[in-house]
């Protein structure tokens, strides 16, 4: 199980406090990681992230140095609400932990007049949208197997694609 939750955007963790006030039982709770490509993440998506962090975590987000989110203190009963919602608001925790592509870093600043700074993000997103899992499963399993969204490939990542090839990348 915690080979698999890794490429959920998971892991589990045993609660540190708990352990300090040696208390005989070892509570786990799980930290989510969100995966959001050149840092962004959309209003809707942010104030989600904050009320599931309030409703069924430790009531933190915490910024990581790859330009994403992590809420800490999720048990296992809320996993799956979790992960839900996150999904539901076009949010994703897909490959955001293990060994994988984690996260594409870019520069965050929304500069409408500054072409350098949208194409730096418009490339961050294609390599992530490359890089990401391309398998349905993880929608399904967070929707009690019903098909809630498609990955489709468009002419851009295709383009992407045959140049990776290509080129070896």
């Amino acid at each position: 199980m915690t080979q698999l939750i890794k490429y959920h955007g998971s892991y589990q963790q045993s609660n540190r406090e708990w352990k300090k006030a040696g208390l005989p039982e070892k509570p786990y709770s799980f930290m989510l990681r969100t995966k959001f490509p050149f840092g962004y993440c959309s209003p809707n998506l942010y104030l989600a992230l904050d009320r599931l962090s309030n409703a069924y975590g430790n009531s933190t987000l915490r910024a990581t140095t790859r330009q994403t989110l992590q809420m800490h203190g999720i048990l296992k009963r809320d996993f799956k609400t979790v992960q839900h919602t996150i999904i539901s608001e076009l949010g994703s925790c897909l490959a955001a932990c293990g060994d994988v592509n984690r996260n594409v870093m870019a520069p965050p600043m929304p500069y409408k007049n500054r072409p350098e700074y949208q194409k730096a993000q418009e490339v961050a997103k294609d390599i992530a949208d490359l890089f990401t899992p391309q398998s349905g499963a993880y929608f399904e399993v967070f929707f009690d197997g019903e098909k809630a969204f498609t990955l489709e490939d468009g002419p851009e990542m295709q383009k992407l694609k045959d140049w990776a090839r290509s080129n070896d990348h």
